[in-house]
């Protein structure tokens, strides 16, 4: 359990002892993670031209000091 990164791949493995097909269910995981990501490399390509790198650090940072504190307090 572990070893499970995120809710897809614990969602996934629920899935799949639940129907006879673990390759199908894989498969439609995989492809399903692949078709959502589509649109966030296209539009992310298109924002990242228009916004400093720089931005996208220190919002990243920002984020992630947030998440450590609510972390904490929570």
């Amino acid at each position: 359990m572990a070893e499970l990164g995120d809710k897809t791949q614990f969602a996934t493995a629920l899935l799949a002892s639940q129907f006879q097909s673990i390759w199908l269910v894989t498969l439609g995981s995989t492809l399903g993670m692949l078709l959502a990501n589509i649109p966030v490399l296209i539009f992310g390509e298109a924002l990242i031209k228009k916004a400093p790198l720089k931005l996208f650090r220190a919002l990243a940072a920002i984020t992630a000091i947030a998440v450590g504190i609510a972390g904490f307090i929570l």
